[in-house]
């Protein structure tokens, strides 16, 4: 079913590979787009890259075909699980750093991301936040497919360089095999979501103070709504949910 996904990935992986020198020899990570096992298409949530994550690796590793190949298949098989649903970390890592060494633990529950996540899936009647299982609507993606895995952050500008045509490709598939009714970038427009066109989305237009949104085009003739917001992060969360909210009702 992700034939196509690993393909791109792996073109992208080789064309770090082929220019691994021009990038700090620390470690990298990979994933690939996390589909809830009941996404029935309500909605699919953009970040912009990992903070850390499973797999690590140092770019100069992929200049081998063989390294590529596994590579890729670990970076999927993060994103996978036939028989628990992925998305479930979350829910999982709810308020998890209680106790002993809880500093080493991820704990969601302090992400401003998945709390505003949480929130809008709430306003927008699509789960109960409150059952486990409220995560598993969601198809969760990422603009950027490689990130930094030694302190995590951002790709930097020349990361980014290197595979923002691959990753333009895989959200463009990832839109198109999901088909979501609602997208939702959490990423920004200016520098982010402006680096990913799409000539089947409608002209972004701003309906509150850095919120964006639009309709999107499917070949399949279906249509979804997407609005681009800001990175929640050290914002008034309520008044951020309130315009993302707003903005899907436009």
């Amino acid at each position: 079913m992700r034939e196509k996904e690993i393909e791109i990935l792996e073109r992208l992986l080789s064309h770090i590979g082929q220019n691994y020198d021009k990038l700090p020899d620390k470690p990298l990570t990979g994933f690939l787009a996390m589909i809830g096992h009941r996404y029935e298409g309500e909605l699919m949530v953009v970040g912009r890259a990992v903070n850390g994550w499973e797999n690590s690796w140092r770019p100069r590793e992929l200049a081998e075909n063989r390294t590529i190949r596994k590579v890729s298949r670990d970076i999927l098989s993060n994103s996978i699980n036939e028989t628990k649903c992925p998305m479930l970390w979350v829910s999982e890592k709810w308020g998890s750093g209680q106790g002993g060494n809880s500093e080493k633990r991820y704990n969601s529950k302090k992400s401003a991301f998945w709390r505003v996540i949480r929130h809008v899936v709430d306003r927008l009647n699509l789960a109960d936040v409150d059952d486990v299982n409220w995560p598993s609507i969601l198809t969760w993606t990422n603009l950027y497919k490689i990130a930094p895995n030694d302190k995590g952050g951002n790709p930097s500008p020349r990361l980014i360089g290197l595979q923002l045509e691959y990753c333009q490709e895989l959200l463009d598939l990832e839109f198109s095999q999901q088909k979501p009714r609602r997208i939702l970038f959490l990423t920004g427009y200016d520098y982010w979501a402006k680096r990913f066109p799409d000539n089947r989305v409608e002209q972004l237009r701003e309906v509150s103070p850095g919120v964006y949104a639009a309709i999107k085009k499917y070949t399949s003739g279906d249509t979804g709504k997407i609005v681009v917001a800001s990175h929640p992060q050290c914002k008034k969360e309520s008044t951020w949910v309130e315009e993302v909210i707003k903005a899907f009702g436009t």
